[in-house]
């Protein structure tokens, strides 16, 4: 569902999403700019195609309310959840799920010290544990390019609906 249309400089909002409650009652607490800000923000943060895509929650909050000079407000996340509810397949959620844990991973490993004792005086990091992480974070990445593929060809045959056209049994 589209929420706004982008022509050159112009950003203008399709009324048909004054519909949805949750658009609505954005709009309505955002009203001095007839809530182009308030919804670029929700699109900025959740739709597929936006350049903060590869951002995490918390990066894309701080880039886009630096950005768009806005904070995140309960009208914000209920339209961001939403919109996810209406764009978002179901394998659309799970790479955002698999990307969110693989994020996780990193920060563990990113914070892995090996010189760090528990309260019984034994490495929390055990260089074996860690080593065999590693060994699977090569499969993990495939596995997570592959499910990025399919997302992508998901939304490329969306998109031609999107756009009017028919989808014949050979595009399927």
């Amino acid at each position: 569902m589209k929420i706004i249309e982008i022509n050159s400089a112009t950003v203008t909002l399709h009324e048909a999403c004054l519909l949805i409650p949750e658009f609505k009652a954005l709009y309505e607490a955002n009203k001095k700019d007839n809530g182009i800000q308030a919804f670029k923000y929700v699109y900025l943060f959740a739709d597929y195609n936006s350049p903060y895509r590869a951002y995490d929650e918390e990066q894309k909050i701080t880039a886009l309310n630096k950005d768009l000079e806005l904070t995140l407000t309960p009208e914000l996340k209920a339209a961001i959840e939403k919109y996810k509810e209406l764009n978002y397949s179901f394998n659309m959620r799970y790479l955002q799920d698999a990307i969110h844990a693989a994020n996780q991973t990193r920060a563990y490993f990113r914070n892995v010290d090996y010189a760090l004792l528990d309260a019984r005086g034994n490495p929390v990091y055990k260089v074996k544990e860690v080593t065999d992480a590693l060994k699977n974070t090569l499969q993990v990445i495939t596995t997570l390019e592959g499910l990025k593929e399919k997302v992508e060809s998901e939304n490329v045959a969306q998109n031609k609906v999107r756009a009017g056209a028919k989808i014949n049994k050979w595009e399927q």
